[in-house]
């Protein structure tokens, strides 16, 4: 399979949320509106928290990105001032592999 292809395999494995800054939906390719605010709600604090464990260390510095990687997803949020970008993509790990080693 050539890269490209490899690529665009990859993004369609993507869940993408954008949120205004009240936290209300302007887009998502997420069919289930359960999962859609489970995401709003968690990543609401854990970006409030980050942001405030930023700005104890230094206060003129301010959060651009959070991304941390889960065994079955990687999650990535990108605050902004007017909006909040949250992707939701499925690791390439096999977790029968990680739980052999």
């Amino acid at each position: 399979m050539s890269e490209i292809e490899e690529a665009i395999n990859r993004m369609k494995k993507v869940s993408l949320i954008i949120t205004g800054p009240d936290g209300t939906v302007a887009r998502s390719n997420i069919d289930n509106k359960s999962d859609v605010n489970k995401y709003i709600y968690n990543v609401g604090d854990l970006v409030d928290k980050a942001r405030s464990i930023i700005r104890d260390v230094d206060p003129s510095n301010d959060m651009t990105l959070l991304r941390f990687t889960l065994r079955k997803h990687d999650i990535i949020i990108a605050p902004g001032k007017n909006f909040r970008i949250i992707i939701v993509q499925e690791t390439n790990k096999d977790a029968t592999t990680e739980e052999k080693t």
